[in-house]
């Protein structure tokens, strides 16, 4: 791909469920988002933290805030594509989406979403549904369809990808089981001798 190319994490959210920060999460030696950015600089990706929040001011990465004229997912999504083109100056530029507190993503599959044929969006897809945070998107293409959807405030990813006629990224079962998120303490794997949360 010789296009410009830019990784969203998303560290919005207030993690009611599991009661801190997800992307701040130990997993091994590292931290949810130390994992991402690591992950998106050994691709030699530039990386963003989609959602403004001072718990992770001190990684140094760039954040940039919501657009305050959508609300959830929708408004970052509609600000990292502003990001992209701003930084890319040609429109061209690809944005990658990718949720925080995701700890089980390996490079070979964000290396295999970065290298889908051209399109408007590509992304995982199982149980029937969209994964909207492991997804490629073309910011020129999607625009406005987001705004439209937003204008009628229709906030859903789900029905983004759908009018954007999305690519499906193809997966295997246990490839797909890798995108698990951590939402609650329940879903974080326990060290040999550590208690029930």
């Amino acid at each position: 791909m010789n296009r410009a190319l830019i990784a969203g994490i998303f560290v919005g959210g207030n993690s009611e469920r599991m009661g801190s920060p997800k992307g701040l999460l130990s997993h091994g030696k590292t931290t949810l988002i130390e994992r991402w950015v690591a992950l998106f600089e050994q691709m030699r990706v530039r990386s963003v933290l989609v959602g403004a929040r001072a718990e992770y001011a001190h990684l140094g990465v760039p954040m940039i805030d919501d657009d305050a004229t959508a609300v959830g997912p929708c408004a970052g999504l509609s600000a990292l594509f502003s990001h992209v083109v701003a930084v890319d100056g040609r429109g061209e530029g690809y944005a990658i989406v990718v949720a925080c507190d995701m700890p089980y993503v390996p490079r070979h599959l964000v290396e295999r979403l970065r290298d889908m044929p051209d399109g408007a969006a590509v992304a995982a897809r199982r149980a029937n549904l969209w994964e909207p945070f492991f997804a490629r998107y073309d910011p020129e293409l999607v625009r406005p369809v987001l705004k439209n959807r937003i204008a009628k405030k229709q906030f859903d990813l789900q029905g983004i990808l759908k009018d954007t006629h999305a690519s499906e990224l193809p997966m295997s079962v246990a490839e797909l089981s890798l995108l698990d998120d951590w939402d609650s303490p329940s879903d974080i794997p326990r060290s040999p001798g550590q208690s029930e949360p």
